[in-house]
């Protein structure tokens, strides 16, 4: 499987990059749903799997975090000479301009995809933007350091994507935070 996947990275390495991010953010997605939500759903409250809300997820995996991730890394290597210090410069780069914009992108066109006003979008990003980017700051430059220093840059956009999993369940988390788990009255054939 493995050397499946390195020939596909080798033929089509946007593509490869793309797909793998979309299945992540989905499967992070539908984890946080499945194992978190449901299990803290309240009394009297009803939990249902939202599969569009996987699939909006995984979109933004594909069509915004593979590309863009493609390119940023491209990017770096190019910009940033190599040397002992290069890693870290790439980090604070990374931490510096793709952390605020993987997060007002998310909260953007999650709001966008799931048919919020501006105004909703606007109150989310005022609400979650800067938390979520402070976490990120606490997560994200361990994975990166590891992945600039010992990733090469093929296969950095999977290892990104590893740590996105995780990071994409938190994602989850904090974009649907508010949303209630509405009581439903019993049906009269229970």
């Amino acid at each position: 499987m493995w050397a499946a996947y390195r020939t596909l990275l080798e033929r089509r390495p946007l593509a490869t990059k793309a797909l793998t991010a979309g299945a992540i953010m989905g499967l992070g997605d539908a984890m946080q749903q499945l194992v978190i939500e449901r299990t803290h759903t309240p009394a009297g409250g009803v939990w249902r799997y939202d599969a569009l809300r996987t699939a909006r997820q995984g979109a933004f995996g594909v069509f915004f975090i593979g590309p863009v991730m493609h390119k940023w890394f491209a990017i770096l290597d190019k910009v940033v000479p190599a040397s002992k210090v290069g890693p870290l410069v790439k980090v604070g780069l990374d931490q510096a301009i793709i952390g605020p914009l993987v997060c007002f992108s998310f909260f953007s066109l999650m709001g966008l995809m799931e048919g919020q006003s501006p105004a909703q979008i606007e109150n989310k990003l005022k609400n979650h933007f800067w938390p979520t980017l402070v976490m990120n700051w606490k997560v994200w430059p361990a994975i990166q350091l590891a992945n600039f220093y010992l990733v090469p840059l093929p296969l950095r956009v999977l290892w990104a994507n590893l740590g996105q999993f995780g990071w994409s369940m938190y994602l989850s988390h904090q974009a649907h935070k508010d949303v209630d788990h509405v009581p439903v009255p019993a049906s009269r054939d229970e």
